[in-house]
């Protein structure tokens, strides 16, 4: 899986801390990754949000149902018995390759989704965010660990599909002759002051991937060794 260029949700969270700040980090967590998303789609507009350029790409749209879906499927329906379902529609439509959750539409024609719209899509996420919300406030103390492990990964999710959607859309505007702009207010990152230069890296035997008790996602395990050759790495962004 792609990692977000956004900072991942397990260094945000601190320890040791109590069950109430505990509570707090997670909801902090949660509102911060979810803004993002709309923060990211702000700068599209209805009819950007549902182009779909190719069959790998996905609509913007879709990306902002599919990560409230992956919530609702996986957090709140397990966890919350007074939770309902916000539309019995949009499982088919917005699950992607979760075959134990179901059938689902198929990818390539994603775009073809023109209802429900943009704005039915927004609520959907404000229902699920308020639903979140509540759960991690009320979970019980005896199951919050849980629940915030199965919050984690929906939180590492959804930063990838942040990624996605900017590789998506940028693919789609790629397509299209008048050149559009995704953020024209955009600029290139500051050049790093300091010293320009390369590091060394001694080739040999390196113990690599995940092998801790935080957040991974399945393709970093198991921790093994793997023969590096010699390589140099900028110490600044190219």
């Amino acid at each position: 899986m792609a990692r977000s260029a956004t900072s991942p949700v397990s260094r945000r969270i601190s320890a040791p801390r109590t069950p109430n700040e505990m509570r707090a980090q997670w909801r902090a967590a949660f509102a911060r990754v979810r803004a993002e998303t709309e923060r990211r789609a702000a700068h599209l507009s209805a009819e950007d949000q549902i182009v779909q350029s190719m069959a790998d790409a996905s609509p913007t749209k879709w990306h902002r149902a599919h990560v409230t879906w992956f919530f609702e499927q996986f957090l709140l329906a397990p966890n919350d018995p007074a939770y309902k379902i916000f539309d019995e529609r949009f499982p088919f439509l917005f699950n992607s390759y979760y075959v134990a959750a179901g059938p689902r539409h198929a990818r390539p024609q994603r775009g073809l989704i023109t209802r429900p719209s943009a704005k039915d899509v927004a609520g959907y996420r404000a229902h699920v965010d308020a639903a979140v919300e509540t759960l991690i406030e009320s979970v019980p103390a005896d199951k919050a660990a849980q629940v915030f492990s199965i919050l984690e990964i929906g939180l590492h999710h959804e930063q990838q599909h942040q990624e996605l959607l900017l590789t998506d859309i940028l693919h789609a505007f790629a397509q299209n002759p008048t050149d559009p702009v995704y953020d024209a207010a955009w600029k290139p990152p500051r050049a790093t002051l300091g010293l320009r230069s390369l590091v060394e890296v001694p080739g040999g035997i390196y113990q690599i991937g995940h092998d801790g008790q935080g957040f991974c996602f399945d393709n970093e395990t198991p921790a093994h060794e793997d023969l590096i050759p010699n390589v140099r790495i900028a110490r600044h962004l190219v």
